[in-house]
């Protein structure tokens, strides 16, 4: 269990996951933060504390449909459109590219072994990689109802 106190007010936090204890927080400190931002190459991007955690969106996963092998660069460091990951589905090989520069990279390499975690939960436990950035801006990316907006035009 985790306490977090908000003035006077302490509160529990009973989720043993960080990103859903992260949204309470959210929801606690106004409820209305923007919190992930999405591109139209389908990847996500989500900002915490000093990190940035990156992964591919449910759509771009049901598109893929079951993602059967994950391959990340292992190079702590990528600039903007050198290979990130390479994963092979049942219908497609897709390579990801950096969509700005990556520093610090730790890859999620339990997706190498178990790509059903992808499947399954692209945008929870499904993340690819967790990095710090000296160059990304929210600004060349959509929230999430901009981006559900996209996915309906494709």
């Amino acid at each position: 269990t985790t306490y977090i106190t908000f003035g006077s007010v302490q509160c529990i936090l009973p989720s043993q996951s960080y990103y859903a204890n992260l949204a309470i927080i959210s929801f606690l400190i106004g409820g209305n933060a923007q919190l992930r931002y999405y591109c139209k190459e389908h990847l996500w991007v989500e900002k915490l504390g000093d990190l940035y955690v990156l992964g591919i969106s449910k759509y771009a996963v049901s598109m893929l449909r079951e993602i059967s092998f994950v391959n990340f660069s292992q190079k702590p460091n990528l600039f903007k459109g050198e290979s990130l990951a390479v994963f092979e589905s049942i219908k497609i090989a897709w390579e990801i590219q950096a969509p700005f520069t990556l520093t610090k990279i730790k890859y999620q390499s339990q997706l190498e072994n178990s790509p059903a975690l992808l499947n399954d939960d692209p945008e929870g436990k499904g993340w690819l990689c967790q990095f710090q950035s000296p160059d990304f801006t929210s600004a060349a990316w959509m929230n999430e109802d901009d981006y559900q907006d996209f996915v309906k035009t494709l």
